[in-house]
């Protein structure tokens, strides 16, 4: 069996930041209640284009829901605007925000190996 270059998991980072362009919010009922695209102002990618970790982190208010209160558990992460497949997914405790001014960060961690 082959193995990939360093290169090609560098190439493999490069798509996933590049194409998986969708968060998406989902409540304690797996209703999907968001989807922001990864370039809005309220998402940063902390790490490094060479990181073995990718870590993206999505930081959101009461503001950004109509409905409260709300109960939010997990975060998936698309590469299309509507529907599709997640491609990567990560349930944490439910979360309830019921005033405008309650604060949600969410930092999601996709790991790709680096050949060292």
């Amino acid at each position: 069996m082959a193995e990939i270059t360093a290169s090609a998991y560098q190439d493999l980072r490069n798509y996933i930041k590049t194409n998986w362009q969708y968060i998406v919010i989902k409540s304690d009922k797996g209703l999907e209640i968001l989807r922001i695209k990864t370039d809005d102002p309220r998402v940063t990618w902390l790490s490094s284009d060479d990181a073995q970790i990718m870590t993206v982190e999505l930081r959101l208010t009461g503001l950004d829901f109509t409905t409260k209160p709300i109960v939010l558990t997990k975060a998936e992460i698309y590469k299309t605007s509507v529907d599709g497949v997640p491609m990567v997914s990560e349930t944490f405790m439910p979360v309830t925000l019921e005033v405008d001014a309650d604060k949600l960060t969410i930092t999601i961690n996709i790991q790709v190996p680096k050949v060292i």
